[in-house]
Order: C-alpha cells, then structure tokens, then sequence
C-alpha cells in the first residue's frame, strides 16, 4: 500500500448485483504514461503477461513521418549511440505496397521524378513495405555532390541517382518501431543482403560512435551547425573540414558568418586544429590545398584572433 500515494479515488459499482469497488488513480504530477509498472514493479501484479517474440502485424499506413535529427551542442560522449554518415542528398521513403511509390519527408509524391529508382526498388521483391534513406548523386571518389543531385533532375538524368536506404520502418507487413533494435538489425541485415544486389539501392549500415571511419578520426567542431564535426587522418596528415574551413582563391577561409549558426563557437572550436600537423586541407567548399596547410590555417587562426 506505500505505493498508492496522493490523489486517488474510491468508486463503488454494480454489475450483475454485485458491489465492485474500483480504486483509480487521478491524473497528477505522479501519474506517467511513460512508465511500465509490470516491468518496473513486477510485484504489483500476481501473474506478468507473455512478451510477443513477433513484430506485430499492421495495416501499411499511407504515409510514415521520418524521424529528423536533432541538434546538438556536441555529440554524446556515453551510451550506445550510433552514427550514420551524412550524404549530401534529399530524404527519401518508399512505399512499397504493392507498387513503389517514392515521397519527399514532407510527403511530396516524387515517383514521376524517378522512374528508374522506382523499378530498382520493385526489383527487392518486397511487400508492405516502407524504406527510409537519402538519394544522392556519387562523384568520381565516391563523395555525394548536391549540386549534381539538382543537375540530375534539371537533366532528367534519373539514372545517376543512387537510393541508400538506412531504415525500414516497415518490413514486408510488419512494423519494425515495435521490435528490440537487436532484432530490427538482423532484419536490416537480411534486407541488405537483397538491397546490396540490386543497385542503384543500397543498405547504409549504422556505426558505433566511437568506430573508426577508413581510418579517421571525428573532431567535434561546433558552432557552423550544432553538431559539426571534421574528419582528420593522422597517417596520411589530411583533414576533411567540411563546412568548418572553406577554401578561397586557394587560402583556407572561414564560412560566413552569416552562414553560421554560432559564429564565435564555430571559431572557438577551431583552435583544436593548431594542434594537428596538417599537410593537406579537404574543404567541403572550394579546391584542396595538398601541401603546407598547417602554416596557411595557422595564419588564417591568427587573423582570427582564434
């Protein structure tokens, strides 16, 4: 009974001649609809259901909201969090039931737009289906270019276009939210081994924060956005600056302030870099500078104030 506390209420009913109390509990500020009490407390309850092992079955619905970043500060230091690599393209969901339909995250009909994508997707075999993931264009080293993505649909080049699927929030009729990650991550898994195969689909594989990257490592830089990082590679002495350095008339720069979310954390953030012995700069925008960067970042730093 030390359990039933504050605002409760005690009502008196009858069904089939009978007296049956009901104790319920009101709506204050230690009611939760967050809390699972038969796992938390399974004393409360003389005997806890069985937990399904199967996905629930579930109508396709005519459109899934796709879960959006949040921004950050920094990214988490503990826990398991997992990363995916951010490609330079448009949000895209496909419904597949039983043709293919392809939506924008606002839920803008794209399928006339991309017809050959749309018969790759048909080609999984799948059925009730909804895949989340990001269509980009791949330049010649593998990098997305959006600027080529825009190009593709001004050309009506469709066929570059390249679909990386990193979610399926249904799968063949089942609702994927419902099941433990472990689980969710086979069935990713087996669905990569079909999607994997069939370009210009493929399966984007979620890595733990701390992995490694071919060898790179992440540096938080904040402050151009909320969650920026760059990318150094300490063997071959590269770093990938992303939005963090640009590149003009072949001196490293910084963006605009105007383009940035917190221009004196994004400068701030910088300093780290001085510490680095940089010998080649990869900016997001602008052409490489494949030696001595380290003294032409450490001067632009200085200018700075930074």
């Amino acid at each position: 009974m030390h359990r039933l506390v504050h605002n409760r209420g005690l009502v008196v009913t009858r069904l089939r001649d009978r007296k049956n109390w009901l104790l319920i509990k009101r709506n204050d500020e230690n009611a939760s609809t967050e809390l699972d009490i038969v796992e938390q407390r399974p004393e409360s309850v003389k005997r806890a259901p069985k937990k399904s092992r199967r996905a629930a079955k579930a109508k396709l619905p005519a459109f899934v909201t796709p879960q959006l970043a949040t921004l950050v500060t920094a990214p988490p230091k503990s826990g398991n969090w997992v990363y995916e690599v951010k490609h330079d393209g448009y949000r895209m969901l496909a419904r597949i039931s039983p043709g293919v339909r392809l939506f924008t995250r606002s839920g803008n009909d794209w399928t006339a737009k991309l017809p050959h994508l749309a018969k790759a997707i048909e080609k999984l075999g799948l059925k009730d289906t909804w895949l989340d993931g990001e269509i980009v264009v791949p330049g010649a080293d593998g990098r997305a270019s959006f600027q080529a993505l825009q190009n593709a649909f001004d050309a009506g080049s469709d066929a570059k276009i390249v679909y990386y699927v990193f979610d399926a929030p249904f799968l063949d009729g089942t609702r994927e939210p419902l099941l433990p990650s472990g689980r969710r991550g086979q069935l990713m898994a087996a669905l990569g081994r079909v999607v994997d195969l069939c370009p210009p689909v493929y399966r984007l594989e979620p890595l733990p924060l701390d992995a490694p990257i071919a060898g790179l490592r992440v540096l938080p830089t904040p402050g151009h956005t909320p969650g920026h990082v760059c990318f150094w590679h300490d063997e071959d002495r590269a770093l990938l600056s992303g939005d963090a350095l640009v590149v003009e008339s072949g001196e490293p720069a910084l963006p605009a302030s105007s383009l940035s979310h917190d221009p004196v954390a994004a400068r701030a953030s910088l300093a780290a870099l001085r510490a680095l012995p940089i010998r080649h700069l990869l900016p997001g925008h602008g052409a490489p500078i494949l030696d001595d960067a380290a003294a032409r970042i450490a001067a632009l730093l200085d200018r700075a104030g930074v």
